[in-house]
């Protein structure tokens, strides 16, 4: 077992499509290459050890599951957002259950399916300012979700409305801030983004 890994500069791909560093449990820190470009798929997956991570900005492509697992991860910096040729996968963040904070770069557009499942510490989401698109179950079961702003820039065709279930009430609901405790509320979309998380109930 080992703490640390620094990656070669010359390095472009971390096992892509291969979980690399999967299950590693005393991984605490990577040093990333200068030119690295890509980051497959389960990399750090249940690397249960690593308390933070930044991605650094030389990286287009994030793969699924990326940190899946990271069960001590409490701090998580993405620095760019994939380009028109790059990609972020889905679950990146999956069962993170001590994931606290979470920063995006301004410039994301997408934030994708499964992001932020299982994320039962993350309290509150600060969007970015640019963000386009919220994805399937994006944040589905983060069971003390206090807070969570949507900024305008989001597309009413996947965000669309406020449901109350209990009355069928339907009102406008982009750009919006939901807290928790605000009523007997759950947010729909066609791809049910905040299903069974706790922010309303």
């Amino acid at each position: 077992e080992f703490s640390k890994v620094v990656l070669p500069n010359k390095a472009l791909t971390l096992g892509y499509q291969h979980a690399l560093f999967a299950n590693c449990t005393s991984l605490t820190e990577i040093v990333w290459p200068e030119c690295l470009r890509n980051a497959g798929n389960n990399t750090f997956r249940g690397c249960t050890a690593l308390k933070e991570i930044t991605i650094p900005d030389t990286v287009n492509n994030i793969s699924g599951w990326l940190l899946a697992g990271c069960t001590s991860l409490e701090s998580a910096t993405i620095l760019k957002a994939p380009d028109n040729n790059g990609m972020m996968g889905q679950s990146i963040f999956e069962g993170c259950t001590s994931l606290t904070e979470v920063h995006f770069p301004d410039d994301m557009e997408e934030l994708p399916a499964t992001t932020f499942v299982d994320c039962t510490s993350l309290r509150s989401i600060e969007l970015p300012p640019r963000l386009k698109f919220i994805e399937f179950q994006a944040c589905l079961r983060c069971s003390n979700l206090e807070e969570i702003h949507i900024p305008s820039t989001v597309q009413t065709t996947l965000v669309e409305c406020v449901i109350n279930y209990e009355h069928g009430g339907l009102c406008q609901a982009v750009p919006m801030t939901f807290r928790k405790k605000a009523g007997a509320y759950d947010i729909f979309s066609g791809q049910f983004c905040f299903d069974d998380c706790g922010l309303f109930f």
